[in-house]
């Protein structure tokens, strides 16, 4: 049997999550957030785009740079929540998510899916 020394705090990883509503047109919104982390030396890891109305941005950024992030988002007029927090003073970067709601009155984007088989 092994026993270790370090506690388990010591493997968990701090994950920053946004949510963001916004009535800001889908494209240029996209492209907003990802000027506003690239401005601050982050980068994009990956996106998914859910239909016209639902949007979600996976990235990285330094610790040090979260609260600069948050207060890019609100000028840039995003409603901006933090779901999932984490110490902003930490040296190093962390894995961050926005999760994007965009409210219109426009119809449902329906992407036609082949059949499989």
């Amino acid at each position: 049997m092994v026993i270790f020394d370090t506690c388990m705090e010591d493997f968990l990883m701090d994950i920053l999550r946004l949510e963001i509503v916004t009535r800001q047109e889908r494209n240029s919104a996209i492209t907003a957030l990802s000027s506003a982390i690239s401005s601050l030396g982050g980068w994009i890891v990956n996106h998914h785009l859910y239909s016209n109305a639902f949007a979600s941005i996976n990235f990285v950024i330094d610790f040090n740079k979260i609260d600069p992030l948050i207060a890019k988002l609100e000028s840039l007029r995003f409603e901006t929540s933090i779901i999932n927090d984490c110490d902003h003073n930490k040296e190093g970067e962390i894995n961050g998510g926005i999760a994007i709601r965009f409210i219109h009155n426009e119809p449902d984007l329906k992407r036609e899916v082949p059949p499989f088989g």
